[in-house]
């Protein structure tokens, strides 16, 4: 596998995860969990963002950072086992989609004027996130948005 294979792969897997995490476990195993105190405290169009929220409020646990970053760390030993470099390539590539999902989730939430609140993406994808605080069947990618339109998780519901 070249190294354009390897950090595609990587993204798309580590995206995966994450949309995965998000969807079934915050949102289906989890029926008093970490993901509907978050939405009760982050709902609505007035409270969505909260500038003076508690990191802890926004952000999942270390646990769970660990657990993707093991689930990660196998996958990269596995698939890499005869090519140490690959396997860092693709370990790296996918704690970076991890920190960037975490990062991003929190500006959603948390603005403090940062430069990335002002790119196209970062916009796009905070629209999404909004809209699925509004509705929580919809938009569980949380730094990509390819899964949400592969699960056809993309669009508003009728009512």
């Amino acid at each position: 596998m070249n190294i354009q294979t390897t950090v595609i792969v990587a993204f798309l897997l580590s995206s995966l995860v994450e949309y995965c995490f998000h969807r079934f476990y915050f949102h289906y195993f989890q029926k008093d969990g970490f993901a509907q105190k978050h939405h009760r405290q982050f709902s609505g169009k007035t409270s969505f963002e909260v500038p003076d929220a508690r990191l802890q409020d926004i952000m999942p646990s270390y646990m769970y950072l660990f657990i993707k970053a093991s689930l990660y760390y196998i996958l990269s030993v596995i698939w890499f086992i005869d090519n140490i470099s690959q396997g860092i390539l693709f370990f790296a590539t996918t704690l970076i989609y991890a920190l960037w999902t975490e990062y991003i989730h929190l500006h959603f939430h948390k603005p403090d004027g940062k430069a990335i609140e002002n790119l196209r993406i970062f916009k796009f994808l905070k629209e999404n996130h909004r809209k699925h605080h509004m509705d929580n069947t919809i938009y569980y990618g949380i730094g990509s948005h390819i899964w949400d339109i592969l699960f056809r998780t993309d669009k508003e519901r009728s009512a």
